[in-house]
């Protein structure tokens, strides 16, 4: 339908082109807990101004190696526990605007919805019931807003990415609310004629 009503305005339809992409992200705000996993996508690009993506996100539990200092030295020196708390997978759907761009790298910004699921470590808060249930999970939907720059050459892409993304979590009877600043490097790749 709408390639008819832009041939009616005697204007030419956008091409669509896909996109994959897969790399490496970290969020870098988490005094508590590091988290970093692999990231994968398929985006299409409506013309060069706009493109949507589809992305999957995985971070591994790694038991005392998620943990930062401050969180190891809170928990064995002092006997303190913080809310330890995991993101183990994040799902994202997104619009993207590039105002900047030409043939071989672009520069843009964009956000959409997301989904994260969550660990809560009860048996680091020491609420009573680690021994019966060790870790509550959840799933939470948020949002996300980002900026990204990607190089070209030919077929083959890299990206870098920078995105804040929010979340409200709950915790005991508590809401959270939770807001991560991830960096991300991202291979693509492109059908080209």
């Amino acid at each position: 339908m709408i390639p008819l009503l832009l041939a009616g305005l005697g204007l030419a339809a956008p091409a669509l082109e896909p996109v994959g992409t897969l790399g490496y992200e970290a969020a870098w705000n988490d005094v508590f807990v590091a988290r970093r996993g692999l990231r994968a996508g398929i985006g299409l690009g409506v013309g060069p101004w706009l493109s949507t993506e589809l992305s999957g996100a995985v971070y591994p539990v790694l038991g005392r190696a998620d943990l930062t200092a401050l969180t190891r030295g809170l928990i064995d020196d002092l006997h303190i526990s913080p809310d330890i708390s995991r993101i183990l997978w994040a799902g994202r759907a997104g619009v993207h605007l590039w105002p900047l761009h030409d043939e071989s790298a672009r520069l843009g910004l964009g956000g959409g919805v997301a989904a994260f699921r969550t660990r809560d470590d009860l048996d680091s808060l020491h609420v009573g019931v680690a021994d019966e249930v060790p870790h509550v999970d959840q799933v939470h939907p948020g949002w996300f807003v980002d900026l990204r720059a990607e190089a070209w050459r030919g077929p083959v892409g890299l990206r870098v990415r920078l995105e804040r993304s929010h979340f409200v979590e709950q915790v005991m009877d508590n809401d959270e609310r939770k807001t991560h600043y991830w960096v991300g490097v991202e291979g693509a790749i492109r059908p080209r004629p």
